[in-house]
């Protein structure tokens, strides 16, 4: 089991960003993450109907926007040299995960779709976990 975290500064920063608007900020227009390597980019709209984990990737060359549009899901996570140590968030927020970390998207509601921004290339590596991670919610008894 995997305890499902909010999606908080504290808990997340070692994965990547949230992406948050500074109220205190008067500029309108707030940069949130930046790319120093001239690379071109891609946009795709994701369905994540998964609600079982048995391998997560990771992407060593390009930073990865995950962004809720429909639905609920979670976002499981794993630092670039701990991939079988994850943490689980609920997507409820735009966010950017660093490059190398470890990752995958599972769904709680019949399925979510989430928008992903990411380097056109994208060199990927997989990792099979020790055993199968469900995701559901249990009603109380």
């Amino acid at each position: 089991m995997i305890l499902i975290q909010p999606l908080l500064e504290e808990h997340f920063s070692r994965f990547g960003v949230i992406f948050r608007l500074n109220r205190s900020d008067p500029q309108p227009f707030q940069v949130q993450v930046t790319e120093e390597t001239p690379v071109g980019w891609r946009v795709a709209m994701m369905k994540v109907s998964a609600r079982v984990i048995q391998k997560i990737s990771c992407h060593p060359n390009t930073m990865e926007t995950f962004e809720p549009v429909q639905g609920v899901c979670l976002l499981v996570v794993a630092e670039p040299q701990k991939p079988h140590e994850l943490a689980a968030f609920v997507l409820d927020a735009p966010v950017c995960i660093n490059k190398g970390v470890w990752h995958c998207v599972i769904t709680l509601s019949d399925y979510a779709i989430v928008k992903v921004t990411e380097n056109s290339t994208v060199d990927s590596m997989t990792v099979e976990l020790e055993g199968t991670l469900r995701a559901g919610l249990r009603a109380e008894e």
